[in-house]
């Protein structure tokens, strides 16, 4: 084989391990940050259910006293943040299995559901600050997976 075939030979080599190199590393970026954006999506997530919880739990115990007559307005406030806490946890679609799996829909749905019976704030308080460590637990899971 002659020099210059050998030199076009090793030189073409060199131009792919180049390229190849390119493309691999640009395929890895893109998932890696794919993988990021999904993982600070999931924390948004996370988040808008605390807040949800929370003005739901603090307007509650602010409005709703038994043997007390509401305003229709405070009624239907109560009544739409009961409807709306409940309908963020179903429908948070990045946490959907991790919410699923630990039964948040149905600890908060009875914690709303025996407030309204009995009116005892302790109990709803213990119910409201289970449910919070309960995301909170996911949350910080989720972030502990964007670190490493």
């Amino acid at each position: 084989m002659q020099q210059q075939t050998v030199t076009l030979i090793v030189g073409g080599l060199g131009i792919l391990g180049t390229l190849g190199g390119v493309v691999v590393g640009q395929y890895m970026a893109r998932t890696w940050q794919r993988r990021q954006w999904l993982l600070d999506k999931k924390i948004d997530e996370y988040r808008e259910l605390l807040t949800t919880i929370t003005e739901a739990y603090a307007y509650f115990i602010l409005n709703h006293r038994s043997g007390v007559a509401q305003s229709p307005e405070i009624q239907q406030r109560l009544n739409d943040l009961n409807s709306q806490s409940l309908q963020v946890i179903r429908t948070r679609i990045l946490v959907a299995t991790e919410i699923q799996g630990k039964n948040v829909m149905n600890l908060w749905a009875d914690a709303l559901r025996k407030y309204d019976d009995s009116f005892e704030v302790d109990p709803f308080t213990w119910e409201y600050h289970k449910v919070c460590n309960i995301i909170v637990k996911l949350a910080l899971d989720e972030s502990e997976k964007r670190i490493t």
